[in-house]
């Protein structure tokens, strides 16, 4: 615990940046391993409802671009975090089919709108139709 202090001051991370699976893999990376007690301790903040979200580990990383999308879309609408984890899932659903059938994101033309205001509505029925094809 004391080294991911340590490792959390040094890196300057912001009170809403802390305790994310983002800082937790950085953390993991220089160090070799993810602390329990760190995911202890933010399960813990969160049913104090210090954190918006605790960090769990079978979160499944997607492309640096859905991650982008997912951590701009939680801070923008301030989503709960079981609905969060419902749209990583719906996600992460499209982002196979589109590997799964060799499609380019950049080659799919949405209107932005639907993906930022209707968001998980819209994935939703992005997925739904892609998946029956």
């Amino acid at each position: 615990m004391d080294q991911f202090l340590r490792f959390v001051e040094t890196e300057n991370y912001r009170w809403d940046e802390i305790f994310t699976l983002k800082t937790l893999k950085s953390f993991q990376e220089r160090y070799g391993s993810a602390h329990a007690s760190v995911r202890g301790l933010s399960r813990y903040l969160f049913d104090q409802k210090r954190i918006r979200r605790p960090i769990e580990m079978n979160w499944r990383w997607l492309p640096e671009i859905y991650e982008e999308y997912l951590e701009y879309y939680e801070k923008r609408k301030q989503i709960s975090y079981p609905k969060m984890s419902h749209i990583r899932g719906v996600i992460a659903a499209l982002y196979d089919y589109l590997k799964r059938n060799e499609i380019d994101l950049y080659f799919i033309h949405l209107n932005s709108r639907h993906l930022i205001v209707g968001g998980c509505h819209h994935w939703s029925l992005l997925c739904r139709r892609c998946l029956k094809r």
